[in-house]
């Protein structure tokens, strides 16, 4: 508490994600409720460059923006491919395997969200 009506209450960071409301309880003041506002999550988007890798290799790409952590699930060619999203939304990690890898050229990978559908994610096989 600071003061006779003034409270101040420090959490770590994420906290109130899941809340929807808040009780204050304390011995000086009756109890009151305060109702949490929903921050939406912007809906999933990429910026940033197109990540390029070597042929026939078998590495991870990070992908940045807005959401990441809304995509449930990355695709190339019908066949799911390992991810992890930061918990903040702001990267996403694609692990490409050499089948992925094994001819140059722009490959498009597709992310499927719940909100926004299907977000193409590119990649740049480079020749070695």
């Amino acid at each position: 508490m600071i003061g006779e009506t003034a409270v101040h209450l420090s959490v770590k960071k994420g906290y109130f994600k899941s809340l929807k409301q808040l009780a204050l309880i304390t011995d000086k003041v009756p109890a009151f409720y305060l109702t949490l506002p929903h921050v939406p999550k912007p809906n999933p988007s990429v910026t940033g460059s197109i990540p390029s890798v070597l042929q026939n290799s078998a590495t991870t790409v990070e992908f940045t923006g807005l959401g990441l952590d809304q995509i449930k699930s990355v695709t190339f060619a019908t066949k799911k491919v390992p991810i992890q999203a930061s918990e903040d939304g702001t990267k996403l990690s694609v692990f490409l395997d050499p089948n992925i890898c094994s001819t140059p050229g722009v490959k498009a990978l597709a992310a499927t969200t719940d909100s926004a559908g299907v977000i193409p994610l590119k990649i740049e096989v480079k020749a070695k």
